[in-house]
């Protein structure tokens, strides 16, 4: 009888388990390339996000204090003593006369342990140590006329061109002290007299974006604090009354905040010599008044951690002002920002 040969039909166990083997791999290779897209995609928009708000952060600074001392072309400015009297609720030794001082447009305060005592009215835990603190005043860019200043509670600079100014709350504007000639109510908008908004801004870090109470702690943020550029400002009050200082977070990610002021020590308008500001507020040769750039070095990190990346341990600033990362905070992702700013309304007179 002959023999009959018969196919195999299906596969074999060997053959299956090779199969299952190559399959295995084969995903796994797609599995960590999926996983490696991902976290390169989560790298680079935390990355983006770095560069943009170390940009925005530096150039919110830099227009603050390229307008420090702009008063409308006035060339002189004094408070109004009549009803027309600014006046600003305050904190400590941020006090009205303290906000509306506009005979003191900048003035920087260096940073140590705890926060400067002059600006007491930042509390210790608002305060990331070692960080300097800037104070500008000016009046704002957009001129606005006397019938919408009569009906703001915000308080505006009101100049004469080459002349006198005034500071005054903008619903007395019409009680302006009449020795100044500045508002005559048949001729409120004459061609050579305008109101500006005025500002007061205090620049500083705090340790954390968003607070869940009076100041900063260590379960804001969802436990994760983060730095943050914050300005102290003047805000109009709500329904009359005196304007307030209040906290504005600006900028998350900003760590630490280094400055340094350009002097002019001999008239001409140019920089001669950078001083920090504990050295300009004893040096007697000169003071505030001098400053006509401001050079500041800004260090900003990544809102996400990178558990694959270490930083440098520490970072140079300004000069000798190095920043050591502490140990638990190396694993996010850093870019240093400097810039050098004028002081426009002083360096070009």
């Amino acid at each position: 009888m002959p023999v009959r040969w018969r196919h195999q039909r299906g596969l074999s166990l060997v053959e299956i388990l090779v199969a299952v083997t190559l399959s295995l791999v084969l995903l796994g290779g797609l599995v960590q390339m999926f996983a490696g897209s991902k976290d390169a995609y989560r790298l680079q928009g935390n990355m983006n996000v770095l560069q943009d708000n170390g940009r925005f952060a530096t150039n919110m600074i830099k227009y603050s204090i390229r307008m420090a001392d702009h008063w409308g072309n006035a060339e002189s400015i004094v408070p109004a003593t009549t009803s027309a009297a600014p006046v600003v609720i305050g904190s400590g030794n941020c006090s009205s006369a303290w906000s509306l001082d506009i005979n003191e447009a900048l003035h920087g305060y260096e940073g140590g342990a705890t926060p400067p005592a002059a600006v007491d009215c930042i509390a210790a835990g608002d305060y990331v140590t070692g960080s300097d603190m800037v104070v500008l005043r000016y009046a704002g860019s957009t001129a606005v006329s006397t019938d919408v200043v009569d009906n703001s509670d915000t308080i505006y600079v009101r100049g004469r061109v080459g002349s006198s100014g005034v500071l005054f709350k903008g619903s007395e504007v019409a009680s302006i002290d009449s020795g100044l000639q500045l508002y005559e109510a048949a001729n409120p908008d004459p061609v050579d007299v305008s109101n500006y908004p005025y500002r007061v801004e205090l620049y500083f870090i705090r340790p954390c974006s968003v607070k869940l109470g009076t100041v900063c702690s260590s379960s804001d943020d969802s436990g994760q604090p983060i730095p943050t550029l914050t300005r102290y400002t003047l805000l109009p009050s709500v329904g009359g009354g005196a304007d307030q200082l209040v906290q504005q977070a600006l900028v998350e990610g900003v760590e630490q905040l280094q400055l340094q002021y350009g002097i002019d020590t001999d008239g001409d308008g140019f920089t001669n010599v950078y001083e920090t500001a504990a050295s300009l507020d004893v040096n007697g040769s000169y003071n505030w008044d001098s400053v006509v750039s401001v050079r500041m070095g800004l260090l900003v990190r990544t809102i996400e951690q990178d558990g694959a990346y270490t930083s440098p341990a520490s970072y140079s600033l300004l000069a000798a002002n190095d920043y050591t990362v502490p140990a638990a905070q190396r694993s996010y992702h850093r870019q240093l920002f400097t810039q050098i700013v004028q002081v426009r309304n002083r360096s070009r007179n």
